[in-house]
């Protein structure tokens, strides 16, 4: 069974070819953060991830980028009928903004985290299906370091933008 899921990431900053070199290394440490991330959701109800990136425009002021995922559960057995694209969408960009949220805040406790995303799982109707295991911290806790610096770098929530 596979599933294709598709998203896009928006990086604005400041016009101007020294303002583009000069964010270039924190789109691409957040652009590896959030691949891992992605892995990380993925890897969580066990699922595999085919993950691919591509630069779809570009400015003097912002860049896009397309990401399709397509999910595997390779020589499983479901629990269940395999979920409905929408549900398996609508946890993953949950999860996703969750971690997107969390980056870089004081206080973020890694349980939580698990806690919501196996709320948002039974909520979508994946626990029927999927068996869904907490994020491991040791994980977690660099990912959202990486996340958070380059967020600070890029100046902030407001520069990237996921849809």
């Amino acid at each position: 069974m596979t599933q294709k899921i598709s998203y896009h990431i928006r990086f604005t900053f400041p016009a101007g070819e020294e303002q583009r070199e000069r964010m270039l290394p924190s789109i691409d440490l957040f652009l590896r953060a959030f691949e891992e991330a992605d892995r990380l959701i993925a890897g969580s109800l066990g699922l595999e991830l085919d993950y691919h990136r591509a630069l779809k425009e570009m400015s003097e002021s912002y860049f896009y980028y397309h990401i399709t995922l397509k999910l595997s559960w390779p020589n499983q057995i479901l629990l269940g009928a395999w979920p409905e694209p929408a549900s398996l969408r609508n946890w993953m960009n949950m999860a996703r903004n969750d971690l997107f949220g969390s980056a870089g805040t004081d206080g973020v406790v890694i349980d939580e985290i698990a806690e919501r995303w196996d709320k948002w799982a039974r909520i979508e109707g994946l626990a029927d299906a999927l068996l869904y295991t907490a994020p491991p911290s040791e994980k977690l806790e660099p990912l959202l370091d990486d996340l958070g610096t380059a967020l600070s770098t890029l100046g902030g929530d407001d520069a990237v933008t996921l849809d």
